[in-house]
């Protein structure tokens, strides 16, 4: 016979676990660390000519910490949605839709913005 916090124990709201809330968390924590790279970059990169920006692009100093900072910022987002929608929205056929809306705007813009970040790093070769 199990009791009421033994059948809950580890489960959200969601009976779905917790692990999506440890994932939410941790993206948070790296990109609280990554936003300082990125502002470092900004600097680095601000005031200098395109072709400049370009090259650094090129560099693994620069594209990998932009590269994971988009990646986080994504799933973080995602992942903060699907939880708002999962409390917030009590119709099934509505939610559903939202989710993959929600899902495809975070992963879509993720998508454009790894694209642009490849193209300037081949254009500087």
């Amino acid at each position: 016979m199990k009791t009421p916090l033994g059948r809950v124990r580890g489960l959200g709201s969601n009976r779905g676990g917790t692990i999506g809330y440890l994932v939410k968390q941790l993206s948070g924590m790296l990109l609280l660390l990554l936003t300082f790279a990125i502002l470092a970059i900004i600097l680095y990169l601000a005031g200098r000519e395109r072709v400049f920006v370009i090259e650094a692009m090129g560099s693994v100093w620069i594209s990998v910490p932009l590269v994971a900072f988009l990646f986080l910022s994504a799933l973080h987002m995602e992942l903060g949605m699907r939880a708002i929608l999962e409390d917030y929205v009590t119709d099934v056929h509505r939610r559903i839709p939202l989710m993959l809306l929600s899902w495809a705007f975070s992963w879509g813009l993720f998508l454009i913005a790894l694209f642009a970040i490849i193209k300037m790093i081949f254009a500087g070769n």
